[in-house]
């Protein structure tokens, strides 16, 4: 799965990926965190291009907060 954290995670490139096969995890996370995603994100300045997620799960989950 691909996830970019915020902070200095910024003008990232995702082209052309596949997410496939999200398990969620047992214990030990965040509760925001416990829901597997394909591609996650809560950094706005990066680019997502031609990827694709096969999960039974979140697919896509961008997560931006408000200024």
């Amino acid at each position: 799965m691909f996830f970019v954290e915020t902070g200095i995670d910024k003008v990232n490139v995702l082209v052309g990926n596949l997410g496939a096969g999200a398990i969620p995890p047992y214990s030990g996370m965040i509760e925001k965190d416990q829901e597997p995603t394909g591609f996650g994100t809560a950094a706005p300045h990066n680019l997502w291009r031609d990827n694709a997620v096969a999960t039974d799960s979140v697919g896509w989950y961008f997560h931006f907060r408000s200024t």
